[in-house]
């Protein structure tokens, strides 16, 4: 009986101190609770959470209108197959749709029988011919001037083995001048040459050909091209003085100079 009451004893101490830890645990967990509702920040695993998903913010697209640009076309036509010049200006063809006339269907009124009347008609008689004008008081015909002021001459350009350098036919290249109506030297413009790599404007001026001479190298040896260099005579302030013209050349050391000169018209 002894031992069963201290054990009961013992077991009563127990359950009190077990009470009393769970009335602790219980206070202090209603303490975290109250802490974390007003502080939410103090929650260890606040930092483990993902972040709330955020949706990005996209600017409404804005419809622009830009006109259409007609482009105009700065290439001369295809080069004729001789050592002859034309200028770059491009024709354009246009096709033209024709559209069918209305055919009016006519409604045949049923007319009287009339009795037809012979009419006699005449023969016009022929005048006089005319008669050339002659003399100071016909009109003179003005000569058609051309769209620039400066063009080439017929014979340009004129091939020559190289005379201008030492290098012989370790060279080809393009010499002239640019002349004006009477046939002086110009100087202070530019020989815009373009193609195979090449885009440099050559000043003209005094030089062993004359005033506005230009001397231009387009390789260290003659090759065969068509449409590779391109010519253009320009102002100071890049204005285009004459067309662009196609310079085609040779694999000939006969002809590995050409002269080219731009000659003012109007």
């Amino acid at each position: 009986m002894r031992v069963g009451h201290i054990l009961r004893d013992w077991l009563d101490r127990l359950f009190e101190a077990l009470t009393t830890v769970l009335w602790i645990g219980t206070g202090v967990i209603v303490l975290l609770f109250a802490a974390l509702f007003i502080a939410p920040d103090l929650n260890p695993i606040a930092a483990w959470r993902p972040l709330p998903m955020q949706l990005a913010a996209f600017p409404t697209p804005a419809l622009s209108i830009q006109p259409a640009v007609t482009a105009t076309s700065q290439f001369p036509p295809t080069w004729t197959p001789e050592p002859s010049l034309v200028p770059s200006t491009v024709t354009a063809t246009h096709t033209a749709t024709r559209t069918p006339r209305a055919t009016a269907t006519a409604t045949e009124t049923p007319a009287p029988t009339e009795t037809a009347t012979a009419t006699q008609t005449v023969a016009p008689t022929a005048g006089p011919s005319p008669t050339p004008c002659t003399g100071a008081r016909c009109p003179t015909a003005t000569p058609t001037l051309a769209a620039m002021p400066f063009t080439l001459p017929p014979e340009a350009p004129v091939y020559t083995p190289n005379t201008v350098n030492q290098n012989g036919c370790a060279w080809m290249g393009v010499i002239g001048r640019v002349l004006d109506k009477d046939g002086r030297g110009i100087n202070g413009l530019f020989v815009l040459v373009e193609g195979n790599g090449i885009d440099l404007p050559v000043p003209t001026g005094p030089s062993p050909l004359g005033a506005g001479g230009y001397e231009i190298t387009l390789s260290s040896a003659p090759s065969e091209t068509i449409e590779h260099y391109v010519l253009t005579l320009l102002d100071g302030s890049n204005q285009a003085l004459s067309a662009s013209y196609f310079v085609p050349t040779f694999d000939d050391c006969q002809r590995n100079q050409l002269r080219i000169d731009f000659v003012q018209n109007h």
